[in-house]
């Protein structure tokens, strides 16, 4: 079980309170996290809530969760989001498959995210990725996005 806090008391600044837990049971985790930023030199405060759920099985795993979002004097905005993702054997490869669905737009398409990656050993892994069936904010479609990266840890 983890709990962080953050707290910033300047009142020129983002006073920022940040919490979280979550445990594991088994073949499965979950996750809660709560945070509240609030601006006070322009009044204004956002509070971000998230539920998460995780299960493994084998090399597999599949995870739901839901995140709301609420700016002050603004719509509460929720997204559901699910997923897949593992390796692909002894290939050194995964992958991960999300969706997720903004709660207000059940009738929308989902956007989906797909990824590949390969560890290249050591600490450096290479990402392929693509995101497709994606809405602007006025519901035209938006271009289908891919990227290729190297990521490196130091």
């Amino acid at each position: 079980l983890q709990l962080d806090a953050v707290m910033s008391s300047n009142p020129k600044s983002v006073d920022r309170m940040l919490f979280g837990a979550s445990a594991g049971f088994g073949a499965g985790k979950v996750a809660v996290s709560y945070d509240s930023n609030s601006d006070n030199e322009n009044q204004t405060k956002t509070t971000n809530t998230t539920f998460a759920g995780e299960v493994s099985f084998g090399s597999m795993r599949a995870y739901v969760g839901q995140a709301s979002r609420k700016p002050d004097g603004g719509m509460k905005n929720r997204k559901i989001m699910g997923g897949v993702g593992g390796s692909l054997g002894d290939t050194g490869m995964g992958f991960l498959m999300q969706a997720t669905q903004k709660r207000d737009d059940m009738g929308k398409p989902t956007p989906v995210l797909l990824s590949l990656y390969r560890s290249l050993g050591g600490s450096s892994t290479v990402i392929l990725e693509g995101v497709f069936n994606d809405k602007n904010a006025d519901g035209t479609d938006k271009d289908s996005l891919a990227s290729l990266t190297l990521k490196v840890d130091f």
